[in-house]
């Protein structure tokens, strides 16, 4: 059976259409059709993940379908690829603002014993942490 054909009948498993309704069905045949390199069949294991139809909700496993099948030229996999990575973006961006705002006040909340002391001693977690942070977006957001 080709990939598109286990598609067919993955719809027909998950939908009920001609057939009765079980997910589990749905759930293999959408698994062979990717294993055997097809877009769709990715795409539709990555929506089983990203929205946990049948399987526990894994986010990491959804972005690996979404990206195999995009690799594949699927559009919906190229569409949901790029919603995910633009979807990380915003949150480390989101993320750098917080924390320069914790930065910038830390002095402000620092005990009056570690007044004598720099910042950066302080607040060495949090730098660390702007650092990665501005990578990954730097990273994702090219």
């Amino acid at each position: 059976m080709s990939g598109q054909d286990l598609c067919i009948l993955g719809w027909r498993h998950q939908f009920g259409i001609n057939i009765e309704k079980n997910l589990k069905k749905a759930f293999e045949c959408y698994k062979q059709a990717a294993d055997l390199g097809d877009g769709e069949g990715m795409f539709q294991m990555a929506e089983f993940y990203h929205l946990g139809i049948y399987v526990e909700m894994d986010r990491n496993k959804a972005f690996k379908y979404f990206s195999k099948s995009s690799e594949s030229r699927f559009t919906m996999g190229i569409h949901k690829t790029r919603l995910y990575y633009y979807k990380t973006c915003l949150y480390h961006l989101d993320l750098l603002y917080k924390l320069d705002s914790i930065s910038q006040q830390a002095d402000e909340h620092k005990p009056q014993y570690l007044k004598q002391y720099p910042n950066h001693i302080y607040i060495s977690t949090l730098i660390n942490i702007q650092e990665i942070s501005r990578k990954m977006s730097t990273e994702l957001c090219l």
